[in-house]
């Protein structure tokens, strides 16, 4: 595999597996593109950053495998990586929502019981608690309490 010395994103344009980066078969084995090419440059995963990962708010094309674009890293540098890029499923951007983020402003707000808001979005009353006491949605609902 050359290594290409460039800033820009180096794109495989061949096999890519199921999750859309570029895969290579070596040794009757199927590897990741991007992990051989920083193992190429760096030599193999340190134990304790076992895993290849895109450099956040640098690259994040699945099928890029430019060095400079990857680092080793950890499974909390993963979720940390996928907040910054925006692609973390929180919010109304996760498959299973019920409630949008105007629902949960207005839920937060809202001072009827939390059984009649409940019923009113046809979700669980502990959901409307997690609202109204920071445990669901906390990144939202911090931002509407009242400074103190």
């Amino acid at each position: 595999m050359l290594l290409l010395e460039t800033d820009e994103c180096i794109l495989w344009e061949y096999n890519t597996n199921h999750k859309g980066y570029g895969q290579v078969y070596l040794n009757a084995k199927s590897v990741a593109v991007h992990k051989t090419a920083l193992e190429k440059r760096f030599g193999p995963a340190p134990r304790n950053k076992p895993l290849c990962l895109h450099k956040p708010l640098v690259c994040h094309n699945r099928n890029c495998f430019n060095y400079r674009h990857l680092y080793w890293g950890n499974y909390q540098d993963n979720k940390r990586d996928q907040v910054l890029d925006g692609e973390h499923l929180i919010g109304e951007r996760h498959g299973m929502a019920k409630l949008t983020e105007e629902d949960v402003k207005s839920t937060y707000h809202d001072a009827r019981t939390q059984p009649e808001i409940a019923t009113q979005y046809g979700v669980s009353r502990s959901a409307i608690s997690g609202i109204k006491n920071h445990k669901n949605w906390r990144w939202l609902t911090c931002q509407l309490s009242p400074k103190k």
